[in-house]
């Protein structure tokens, strides 16, 4: 009995497979700075204004909510576990203070 063993088709395979994997390997054995862009500086100052825009946002709304915070009436201050003294506290802190 003789078993018919055609290589040539495992052949042209293995060389598809071998080049669909190299793009990929060449991009795996870059180091890491290489395959990482590298901020213009019209990123960075994009970055800066973004974190600048955020930190007034955030100071707006820890102003407010202090404002709020003095509003409450004393039981409503004893339901979420805060007395007087401690939201009087809490709402003369500036607002850029967390």
């Amino acid at each position: 009995m003789t078993v018919a063993n055609d290589n040539s088709d495992f052949g042209t395979l293995f060389s598809t497979a071998v080049a669909l994997t190299s793009p990929v390997q060449s991009v795996l054995s870059r180091p890491y700075y290489d395959s990482v862009p590298q901020l213009t500086v019209r990123h960075r100052g994009r970055r800066w204004i973004r974190r600048a825009v955020d930190a007034v946002l955030t100071w707006h709304e820890r102003a407010h909510e202090r404002r709020q915070l003095m509003q409450l009436s004393d039981h409503m201050l004893r339901d979420i576990g805060i007395s007087r003294a401690e939201a009087l506290g809490e709402a003369e802190k500036p607002f850029w203070q967390p």
